[in-house]
């Protein structure tokens, strides 16, 4: 997987170990982990929602390897860091990257298989695909 060396892998799974049934979902796991995005809205108003504390050695390699995943080369997750980058800036796209790795090795170790990668236009070309009518 992009960003994950040795090092951060190896945190990671001292962390939350290899048996995923503790969590029953990536979103269960993130907000152990204290990297689930905030939520504080009141009669319509969105006001600041900031991530809740955790664990603090898996939000720093996770944080770390996002920061990493910005600089590195074009990949799906890079163009996701951008893409949130241009319009909330890049402090709210590195908890959104790290959240992102973290969902992303749920479903590796929950379903025991091999990360994939599909390319920096793979987002793009899935949303124009479900918007062009079917023959």
């Amino acid at each position: 997987m992009p960003g994950i060396n040795v090092t951060t892998a190896s945190v990671i799974l001292a962390e939350i170990g290899l048996d995923m049934s503790a969590f029953p979902s990536s979103k269960h796991l993130a907000s152990w982990a204290g990297l689930a995005p905030g939520n504080h809205e009141s009669a319509g108003k969105n006001y600041n929602a900031r991530i809740r504390k955790g664990n603090a050695y898996l939000k720093k390699v996770l944080t770390q390897a996002a920061l990493a995943l910005s600089r590195g080369k074009d990949n799906r997750i890079k163009a996701f860091f951008w893409r949130i980058a241009k319009y909330k800036g890049s402090k709210k796209a590195i908890i959104a990257t790290a959240h992102l790795l973290l969902r992303i090795t749920y479903r590796l170790l929950k379903d025991n298989s091999r990360y994939i990668e599909f390319g920096e236009h793979y987002l793009q070309k899935r949303g124009d695909a479900l918007l062009s009518p079917q023959s």
